[in-house]
């Protein structure tokens, strides 16, 4: 059974959260299986709440997995692990099969269309179902169900004034109550007030409908290894992997205890010259040195876009990993290359990381040079940090781990000289291929070397001191430079390859005849072998090749193993800083609001310029504004074409222009289509529509208007069908109290904006300025100092 999307999409459930939004659905396929399905969870981060990078994300979720959802793990009555023996009932309703404890699985359903879930034989206070959890365990909670395929008025779980009863029955009884659930389907989670610590778990109605029936499952951990059998599976959305796949890393981790972490064989999709060098650089350095790394000790990043991670792993590096940027140095390795240096904390702690190209996975890279250029920007500098940073804390004992031997050190500082001598082979490569086309110029290749190295020096103070803009377009115009000069190198070299076997075939050209007169000379026959040219030659002689014959055969055997956004918009109010005083708030707030940056919808994207358009002058506040500008999400318009003007202004936020449009005759979705060839500008002083926002607002998204593509109307649908969804506020939910506290005590303590000591890359920037500074000062003082001295020695 197959349900339609939008019937899944109406079953979320929508919750408002310390940090954002969390959308849930049950999702169960009704296949007869009771293990088919999955609770799937969405979490959309508020930027303005928590910090925005990618670290943090990922300290987030891990932390939700390891410090609360390993608290409350399904025991196995959903799965199978506990298994029918384990289950027994005091009685079971009539002999039908569907009936028996066996069945009180949550999520069971029958086959056929049948009834699931145990039902008791008879109705009184004495009935329970009783499950062997094989060991101790520590029980936190229970999910509930009424019996699967029946109607409320007929078999429903339990009803009690009280709740349900858990015992625990070891070493005496424990008791707990929980909260009844009147829906047959719906499961109902119940959070334990004290954890059962038992093997042996019994639930007993003392109150019910018509029947006892009920199917359930066990929340908790087991006391001597919270982690046991605990794994994640990090992917980007834009990930395609099989089941095979993620299978055959599960059976790496499942089988060796001592691997922390297991990646797959990667491979680029998209289209265009860059997608094909990004294939031939995949190849290189996701296959060729990550096999290297793997049986020579151990990988040192396992990407976050298909691996799967030991929760053991993770739990020993993660307090680590959530630390704040102190230093300039450290934003190289802790927020350019977030999964490098998880991997690397693992490798420190004496866990192995292992690559199999068993599995295999594709994931879309940069197709624009832009793009491309962030990436790399951020992978080469993070990848030399790790590497610096793995050899000296080798070096001081650091790393306790044995995978990482004095070979595997070596081999990882060859590595990092290449990449550091890189720069100037190719530089040196590139003088002397202009040389052989050009020829030589003054003292011969070193001023062109010169002039190349200048050129990269001068990039790199630029990327220290310019704004990304400024980076990518000169990146853009020295890419385009060097094409130029390589294709010129790459001629030299070809000409210079053929001139040079033009003259090796004359030079055995020669001595062939020369051969030849001097046989001729002593009356001698030459042997028809000796007789050869480069080009195959000519005359009677011949020359005859062998190619060595190849024994065995190699075969290698392969397992085939973007997204939308979430706003969440707030008042202008709510946007300045809170530490101001009230007046200065208030203030800002009337400028803001004046020209129509009501909430942060509008806000986001402002510059220096705009906040000096609505009379923000100031540079201190300027650069506090700028700050929680960047902070904020992305605010996308939508570029399809409504059927209306009324619906199109209601979609940007811009309903008090409903009648002014309407009015001056712009109602239809054709008059919205002539928008694109209408001077906007003059359009909106008719329309007498003057605020700065507003305008940018309306004028933007004209641009954007066009007509809908298949995923466009989809993602349109799904947007259309979220907005009904009723939304839950977490902290007003008693049955999640408990996960509220955690997500607030992790936001304050961990993910709070305002405790980010760097939080964009232009603070970086300026601490390493501000340090190169202390550098010039101090020289500067130690030279006077010199200086100093010799006056005074000089004068004695």
């Amino acid at each position: 059974m197959f349900l339609d999307p939008e019937d899944i999409l109406q079953q979320c459930s929508r919750c408002k959260t310390p940090y954002g939004l969390q959308l849930q659905w049950n999702l169960h396929y009704g296949s007869g299986d009771a293990t088919s399905g999955m609770d799937f969870t969405v979490h959309l981060k508020d930027n303005v709440l928590v910090k925005n990078k990618k670290r943090w994300s990922q300290v987030m979720y891990m932390s939700y997995t390891m410090d609360y959802a390993a608290y409350f793990h399904p025991l196995g009555m959903a799965s199978g692990v506990i298994t029918d023996t384990d289950v027994r009932a005091t009685s079971t309703y009539g002999t039908d099969a569907s009936h028996g404890p066996h069945q009180a699985r949550l999520n069971a359903v029958g086959n056929g269309g049948s009834t699931a879930g145990w039902t008791a034989g008879d109705s009184d206070i004495h009935q329970s179902l009783q499950i062997d959890l094989g060991e101790d365990m520590v029980v936190t909670g229970v999910v509930t169900q009424g019996k699967h395929g029946c109607g409320v008025g007929d078999y429903v779980p339990p009803v009690l004034q009280s709740g349900q009863r858990v015992l625990g029955e070891l070493q005496g009884q424990t008791q707990q109550t929980g909260d009844g659930k009147v829906d047959s389907d719906t499961p109902v989670q119940h959070i334990l007030d004290t954890p059962i610590r038992a093997r042996y778990i019994s639930f007993n109605p003392v109150s019910w409908k018509d029947r006892i029936s009920m199917r359930v499952e066990l929340l908790g951990y087991c006391e001597t290894d919270l982690d046991r059998d605990s794994y994640i599976l990090a992917t980007d959305a834009d990930v395609k992997f099989s089941p095979q796949s993620a299978k055959a890393l599960m059976e790496i981790m499942s089988t060796d205890p001592s691997v922390g972490a297991v990646c797959a064989r990667t491979h680029p999709l998209g289209s265009g010259p860059l997608v094909w060098y990004q294939m031939f650089d995949y190849a290189i350095g996701h296959w060729f040195q990550k096999v290297a790394n793997s049986v020579l000790g151990t990988v040192l990043c396992c990407p976050g876009c298909f691996s799967v991670y030991r929760c053991k792993a993770v739990r020993d590096t993660l307090a680590t990993y959530a630390s704040t940027v102190s230093k300039g140095e450290e934003f190289l390795t802790k927020d350019m290359g977030e999964d490098r240096w998880l991997c690397a904390l693992m490798v420190e702690k004496g866990w192995r990381l292992e690559y199999t190209a068993v599995s295999e996975d594709s994931t879309y890279c940069p197709e624009e040079f832009d793009e491309f250029f962030n990436q790399r920007r951020r992978w080469i500098p993070s990848t030399i940090a790790n590497q610096l940073e793995l050899i000296r804390k080798w070096g001081g004992g650091q790393v306790k781990s044995d995978y990482v031997s004095k070979f595997f050190i070596m081999y990882q500082g060859f590595l990092l000289f290449s990449s550091m001598i890189g720069p100037s082979t190719v530089i040196l490569i590139m003088a002397a291929g202009l040389e052989l086309v050009v020829g030589s110029v003054g003292g011969g290749i070193v001023p062109t070397v010169v002039v190349f190295s200048l050129i990269f020096l001068g990039y790199g103070v630029l990327c220290l001191y310019a704004k990304q803009d400024t980076q990518l377009k000169w990146a853009k115009v020295l890419t385009m430079v060097f094409m130029v000069v390589m294709v010129m190198v790459l001629i030299g070299q070809a000409r210079e390859m053929v001139m040079a076997f033009q003259r090796l075939n004359a030079r055995l050209t020669q001595q062939n005849a020369n051969h030849i007169t001097d046989a001729q000379k002593s009356d001698v026959k030459p042997a028809s072998a000796n007789k050869s040219s480069l080009w195959g030659g000519s005359g009677k002689g011949s020359v005859s090749g062998h190619r060595p014959s190849t024994h065995g055969t190699q075969r290698g055997h392969r397992m085939f193993a973007r997204s939308g956004s979430h706003q969440l918009i707030h008042n202008v109010n709510d946007f300045l800083p809170s530490q101001w005083p009230d007046e200065l708030r208030q203030k800002y707030e009337k400028k803001f609001r004046e020209h129509g940056y009501e909430n942060t919808s509008f806000i986001f994207g402002m510059t220096n310029k705009d906040l000096e358009a609505i009379r923000i002058t100031k540079k201190l506040h300027q650069n506090v504004l700028m700050k929680e500008i960047k902070k904020l999400p992305e605010s996308e318009l939508d570029d399809t074409i409504p059927e209306n003007c009324r619906q199109w202004l209601e979609s940007i936020g811009m309903e008090e222009y409903i009648n002014s449009f309407e009015t001056y005759g712009i109602i239809s979705k054709d008059h919205l289509a002539s928008l694109k060839s209408t001077d906007v500008n003059d359009l909106l002083k008719e329309l007498k529509i003057t605020k700065m926002a507003h305008i940018k607002r309306i004028t933007n998204a004209i641009k954007k208007m066009k007509s809908p593509e298949e995923t466009g109307r989809r993602i349109h649908q799904v947007k259309n069908i979220m907005k009904k969804v009723k939304t839950t506020i977490m902290q007003h939910d008693s049955t999640r109290s408990l996960e509220f506290k955690f997500w607030d005590k992790l936001r304050q303590e961990c993910l709070d904006p305002e405790i980010a000591l760097f939080s964009t890359d232009t603070d970086i920037r300026n601490n390493v300025r501000e340090r190169e500074r202390e550098r010039q000062r101090d020289r500067q003082i130690e030279k006077d100092g010199r200086q100093k001295y010799f006056i005074q020695e000089s004068g004695s």
